[in-house]
């Protein structure tokens, strides 16, 4: 990936100009590289917050190589921000379920989401569409939230029914929601999403519940 100075650049170099040209075999290599990385650094539990699941078999190349290295993999599954792509996400996850995560102890899927839908439309923003389809299927939501206070306010908007339809439908601390790189964003949202279970990670891990390992860790309010 090219050097970038801002959220815009990489933008425009990576998820509008390299990602389009990836195919499922870029997807096993840089995926499996980035597991054996974090195993040789003694991090056995990785999730990959996979946001070019441009075809089944790009899903299948990512979830393949974190099953490859061993690792305790998290394949949150998001289709691309840009390009041409088949348009079998979200429906295809309960395909990866079926054939890559069930009766595998070390996988877990996701769906994974953005907050807003400023970058890719709101196709791609989290709400009560993509909420049911975690429901449905009985998986964790990984939600990436680096896009600031306008990330804090739409999740404020929204909080109540993120919580209600994903805590009914998803379970509570087990695997509610996460929230990637949230440490951008306001504090607005905390308060209303701390009953679900909620997590968030600090930049630049990958993934969504607000982790033990963030800087600001959620805490319910007093």
């Amino acid at each position: 990936m090219p050097d970038v100075n801002d959220l815009g650049e990489y933008v425009t170099s990576t998820l509008a100009g390299i990602a389009p040209a990836y195919q499922p075999r870029d997807m096993y290599v840089g995926t499996r590289l980035a597991a054996l990385t974090a195993i040789d650094s003694g991090i056995t539990t990785m999730l990959d917050f996979s946001h070019n699941s441009r075809t089944a078999a790009h899903s299948d190349a990512a979830i393949r190589a974190l099953a490859d290295t061993g690792i305790r993999g998290v394949h949150a599954s998001m289709r691309p921000h840009f390009g041409d792509w088949d348009g079998q996400w979200a429906a295809d996850l309960t395909r990866l379920h079926d054939t890559h995560v069930a009766g595998n102890p070390l996988l877990t899927l996701r769906l994974a989401a953005l907050a807003t839908g400023e970058v890719a439309g709101p196709g791609l923003a989290y709400g009560e569409h993509l909420a049911r389809a975690a429901r449905d299927l009985g998986i964790g939501v990984s939600i990436d939230a680096v896009f600031g206070l306008t990330s804090s306010e739409a999740t404020g908007l929204v909080s109540e029914s993120l919580v209600r339809v994903t805590i009914h439908a998803v379970g509570r601390a087990r695997e509610a929601e996460c929230w990637d790189r949230a440490a951008a964003s306001g504090t607005s949202p905390w308060p209303a999403t701390a009953p679900s279970g909620t997590s968030r990670t600090p930049p630049p891990a990958a993934s969504f519940a607000l982790c033990p390992s963030s800087d600001n860790p959620l805490r319910k309010p007093r």
